[in-house]
C-alpha cells in the first residue's frame, strides 16, 4: 500500500510556490485597494470644493447685484441721482443691508472649505495607516507562512517515517507468522495429521503454500482454537459450523477438531469446492475481506 503521508507531503509540497505567490499577490492587492481610495477621496474633495467656492461665489454676486438695483429703484422714484449726498445716501442704505449677508456668506464658504479639507485629510491618514500597517503585516504573515510550512512538513514527514516503520513492522511480524504456520504444517505433516492426505484436493505434501498461510493468517493468526465471538466460524479457515460438518463428514472427522492437520484438510476441501485453488481463494479474500 503507497504511504498516504508521503503522497500528501509530495502535494503540499508543490502547493508551497502558489501559497506564497498567492499571499504576495493579496498584499499587493490591499495595497493598490488603499492607494485607489486616497486617489478616489482627493478627487471627491476637491471637487466639492470647487461646487461650495462656485456655490458661495455666485450668492456673493448676487448680493453685491442688490446695490445696482438699489440706484435703479431709488432713481425711478424721482431721485436725483447724479446728486452726490443722494447716491451715497442710498448707497449706503443697500450696502447696510447686504452687508450681514456678505459676511455670512463668507464666513459660511471658509467653514465649509474648512470642513472638506478635515474630512480629506481624517480619510487619507487612515489610508496612510493602512499602509503603514501593511508594510508591517506583510513580512509577518509571510514569516508565518513559512514556519507554517515547516511545521506541516516536518509532521507529514514524521508521519510518513511512521507509517513506513510500522509497515516494515507489520511485514517483519507476518514473515514470522509465515514461517510458523510453515513450521507448524511441516511438524503436523511428519507427525501423519493428515497433512499429506490431501492429494484429492490438489494440494499433495506437507508444505504449505504462499496463498494458504496469507489465508490462515488473515483469519486465525495460526491458532487452531480460534472462535469468532458474532459466528459460528472457527480454526485455522474459520469455516462455519455448516461447512465444517460437511466436509468432517466427508472426511472422517469430529466437526469441531482442534487438530492441526485435520483442520488444514476442512479448510482445503472447502477451497477446492469453492474457489478451485488457495490462490482464488486469497485474491477473492483480497477484494471482499472474506473468502
Amino acid at each position: 500500500m503507497a504511504d498516504p503521508y508521503a503522497e500528501q507531503l509530495r502535494g503540499f509540497t508543490s502547493s508551497i510556490p502558489n501559497a506564497r505567490r498567492g499571499l504576495i499577490d493579496l498584499y499587493k492587492l490591499r495595497r493598490r485597494s488603499v492607494d485607489t481610495h486616497t486617489r478616489e477621496i482627493r478627487d471627491v474633495y476637491k471637487r466639492a470644493g470647487a461646487a461650495t467656492k462656485s456655490e458661495y461665489g455666485a450668492s456673493l454676486k448676487a448680493l453685491g447685484g442688490y446695490e445696482g438695483e438699489g440706484l435703479g429703484m431709488a432713481k425711478a422714484s424721482g431721485y436725483d441721482m447724479g446728486d452726490p449726498d443722494v447716491r451715497a445716501a442710498v448707497t449706503g442704505l443697500v450696502r447696510q443691508g447686504t452687508s450681514p449677508f456678505n459676511a455670512f456668506l463668507r464666513s459660511e464658504q471658509g467653514a465649509q472649505g474648512q470642513l472638506w479639507r478635515g474630512y480629506r485629510a481624517g480619510e487619507e491618514y487612515e489610508d496612510t495607516t493602512l499602509r503603514t500597517g501593511l508594510k508591517r503585516e506583510q513580512p509577518a504573515a509571510l514569516s508565518e507562512l513559512e514556519q507554517g510550512i515547516i511545521d506541516t512538513q516536518t509532521s507529514l514527514t514524521g508521519q510518513s517515517q511512521a507509517y513506513q516503520a510500522n509497515q516494515q513492522f507489520l511485514t517483519q511480524q507476518q514473515n514470522y507468522m509465515n514461517q510458523m504456520l510453515q513450521y507448524q504444517g511441516q511438524m503436523a505433516g511428519a507427525q501423519g495429521g493428515g497433512i499429506g492426505a490431501g492429494p484429492q484436493y490438489g494440494y499433495g505434501g506437507g508444505q504449505l503454500s504462499a496463498a494458504e498461510q496469507w489465508i490462515i493468517g488473515k483469519e486465525s493468526s495460526g491458532n487452531v482454537h480460534a472462535d469468532n465471538p458474532t459466528s459460528s466460524a472457527f480454526g485455522l479457515g474459520q469455516l462455519l459450523i455448516g461447512n465444517r460438518q460437511k466436509y468432517a463428514r466427508q472426511l472422517g472427522f469430529d466437526p469441531n477438531t482442534t487438530d492441526y492437520g485435520q483442520q488444514l484438510q476442512m479448510m482445503r476441501a472447502y477451497i477446492a469446492e469453492r474457489y478451485g485453488t488457495a490462490e482464488a481463494a486469497m485474491a477473492f479474500w483480497k477484494s471482499h475481506g472474506w473468502y
